[in-house]
């Protein structure tokens, strides 16, 4: 079988602002000075997605976890919105439902409908080797904690509505392998 493929990169950022920036807002930008901000880029079958905000929280609590999804109705899968706004609002980006996702044994299965705001993506239905999928996930989470290490308390990664203010690495590395199930702890 001919599976697609999941992959990250990441690219950083300095979010230092200028210094009439920093003159004109004082206290709501010195924290940012010599902060690293990383932002995330999915590539489905070695093509990048062109997205804006990629939320790294869903990819380690929802991607993984099929537990049907309710709403009005039942569906036989659960539903996740790595691609959204960074207030956390898919309909703020266009986006009218959730990417909904089937774990099976060998495989993580996509469905995304282009008329729920899914134009960007290149097919409605994506069928991942589960293997390579975790793969993916083990090294985006690597990734992050190398820069946490490189980079300690400068290196933030933007959380958009999970926190409501950005989080170091270290954060947000502390908050997945406290929340996510333990049998979802691939990295480990």
């Amino acid at each position: 079988m001919i599976y697609d493929t999941l992959s990250f990169s990441v690219t950083k950022k300095d979010m230092t602002p200028s210094e009439e920036t920093m003159l004109a807002y004082p206290d709501d930008t010195k924290y940012l000075k010599g902060k690293q901000l990383i932002k995330i880029t999915v590539q489905l079958n070695a093509k990048d997605v062109n997205w804006n905000y990629v939320d790294p929280y869903t990819f380690f609590f929802k991607s993984l976890d099929d537990t049907p999804y309710w709403e009005t109705k039942p569906s036989p899968y659960s539903a996740f919105e790595p691609f959204t706004c960074s207030c956390g609002s898919g309909g703020c980006a266009g986006i009218w439902d959730g990417i909904h996702v089937k774990v099976r044994g060998h495989s993580i299965e996509w469905r995304a409908k282009k008329e729920y705001g899914y134009k960007f993506l290149e097919k409605n239905y994506y069928n991942f080797s589960k293997t390579q999928y975790i793969e993916a996930l083990t090294n985006l989470y690597k990734t992050i904690q190398k820069l946490s290490l490189e980079l300690g308390d400068n290196f933030i990664v933007d959380p958009g509505h999970h926190e409501g203010s950005m989080t170091t690495g270290h954060q947000f590395l502390e908050f997945i392998n406290n929340e996510v199930k333990p049998e979802n702890n691939f990295w480990k």
